[in-house]
């Protein structure tokens, strides 16, 4: 699968996507703390 990268190309697209890179991260380590810790907890929107 051959898939092309987006450009930044305002400032706003930059922090946009660094808005979504620290949403994401937030999650990752979110969900790691479930599995290491054994607990199920359901997604909260408020988030």
């Amino acid at each position: 699968m051959n898939v092309q990268p987006k450009r930044i190309g305002t400032r706003e697209q930059l922090e946009r996507a660094l808005d979504a890179i620290v949403t994401q991260s937030g999650e990752v380590a979110f969900a790691a703390a479930n599995l290491a810790t054994g607990e199920e907890i359901g997604r909260n929107a408020e988030r």
